[in-house]
């Protein structure tokens, strides 16, 4: 093997903990010298494309790839996943455009050579073979969206640029949004060089408080992390503020490239406040290892990272490997290419009950009622990403207590089949020992000390019976 089929054998490795802090990027710099293709890609939700590209090859951009050197881009892309430090789907398409790399494709067999590509392209129903060669130098694609930022490339976007791609320079950004809306973009957890992360939010709350705005809307969509100890400038001001959390005044953006000390931001809003999330799922767990501590291999002289501390912000049985927004909202290419958000679309629709009043409302209509509500609210397209595990158990207990068990079944039954995790066999057990149902109540919490060993609860009940 190659010095570089054998690094990147060394990352896939590595990538396979499964934790976006442990591991490290490749780099057209030395020492490992893996130069990029002169285009950009982004995983839409209909495909890979190119979103922006060296100004030689502009006439690429809004192209979807249909192959790599012969390889299918399904499959080209299960192969790049597998150098990708990543804690879940998510982070995997956000790890994408860092990995068009010579050195990379060759090692993965997606072309005979380092330094160039064969790359099949559609437009409009119209197919293209491009031979690409690498950039020989030191460059970055940028975690942005689009073109990266100090560079000539060139992306697709119109001039109708919308509020989360103006002024990208700020990573900390606020703007009137229209409709007693205020928009606040927030892309690092950190201070920056002439204004500290409290600061920054001081002034804009101090805005809301003398502009009588009546909802806020904070994008974290494009924020990698920073210091999660900053966090509370955020949600103490939340909730120093009654009027605008509550339900429909308060607006979280997410997306793939939200992580680290934003994911942390971001279960502390879930948990603490009012918050309804809208976009992507995010790049990183609720509960998870963070931290990242450095060291230098001693022969190549490259940088791995370990994540050192363990950030529990959830439940200790919160295992989601993701948080998925209450809105779907994914942006398309055409979006893109528009200058269209649709999360901001998102949020401007009238907003539906949540998914417990939805439950509620329909427990007067018997468990037949029950059972099309809690359908409804799955099978809409913008719940796909909803997370409702947690409000269907409380719902399920709230039954049991009611002892409106025919309902509550119908609830457990479909949490079942949708999660079935041990926290949701722990419920049926608690159903079926309401019922006096003593057998299924076993079978049930042996199921769920199957999914997890270590579920107390399930042990516990089980020794009792």
């Amino acid at each position: 093997m190659s010095d570089a089929a054998t690094l990147v054998a060394f990352k896939q490795l590595v990538s396979a903990i499964g934790d976006a802090h442990t591991g490290f990027g490749f780099s057209s710099e030395p020492p490992m010298n893996f130069f990029l293709f002169p285009i950009k890609a982004y995983r839409y939700p209909d495909g890979v494309y190119v979103q922006a590209a060296a100004p030689a090859f502009r006439n690429l951009i809004g192209a979807r790839i249909i192959s790599i050197g012969g390889v299918g881009m399904s499959e080209a892309e299960r192969r790049l996943d597998t150098v990708a430090d990543a804690s879940n789907a998510w982070t995997k398409r956000w790890w994408l455009p860092f990995t068009f790399r010579g050195e990379v494709f060759k090692a993965l067999g997606l072309s005979s050579y380092a330094d160039r590509a064969r790359f099949v392209l559609e437009r409009s129903g119209r197919t293209q073979v491009v031979n690409l060669r690498v950039l020989r130098k030191p460059f970055s694609v940028g975690d942005n969206l689009g073109a990266p930022p100090d560079s000539d490339w060139v992306d697709a976007r119109s001039p109708a640029t919308p509020l989360y791609l103006q002024h990208v320079e700020h990573r900390l950004w606020f703007a009137p949004a229209g409709n007693g809306a205020l928009y606040i973009r927030c892309s690092i957890v950190e201070d920056s060089h002439d204004e500290t992360f409290d600061a920054f939010f001081e002034r804009a709350f101090a805005y809301i408080d003398q502009n009588a705005v009546s909802k806020v809307i904070l994008d974290l969509r494009m924020n990698g992390g920073g210091d999660n100890t900053l966090t509370p400038a955020v949600t103490q001001r939340i909730l120093q503020r009654p009027k605008l959390n509550r339900r429909g005044h308060l607006f979280v953006i997410i997306g793939r490239s939200t992580q680290s000390a934003a994911e942390n931001l971001v279960d502390r809003l879930q948990r603490d406040t009012e918050a309804i999330f809208v976009g992507e799922p995010t790049g990183e767990r609720p509960n998870m290892y963070g931290d990242p501590q450095p060291f230098v291999l001693p022969q190549s002289k490259i940088t791995v990272n370990i994540a050192s501390l363990y950030w529990q912000d959830m439940g200790p049985r919160d295992n989601r490997d993701t948080t998925g927004p209450e809105l779907a909202a994914e942006l398309t290419e055409r979006d893109f290419e528009a200058g269209t958000d649709p999360a901001m679309n998102a949020i401007a629709r009238p907003l539906a009950p949540a998914f417990t009043e939805v439950v509620k409302s329909a427990l007067g209509r018997g468990p037949d009622g029950v059972r099309n509500a809690y359908l409804q609210y799955v099978r809409d397209p913008v719940h796909r990403f909803a997370q409702i595990e947690s409000a269907t158990e409380d719902l399920i207990y709230d039954l049991i207590d009611k002892k409106r068990y025919s309902s509550g079944a119908v609830l457990c039954d479909l949490n079942l089949r949708h999660y079935a995790t041990a926290a949701s066999y722990d419920t049926q057990g608690s159903l079926e020992e309401a019922l006096k149902d003593s057998e299924r109540a076993k079978r049930a919490y042996r199921t769920a000390l199957r999914i997890d060993p270590r579920d107390a609860i399930a042990a516990a009940r089980l020794s009792a019976l």
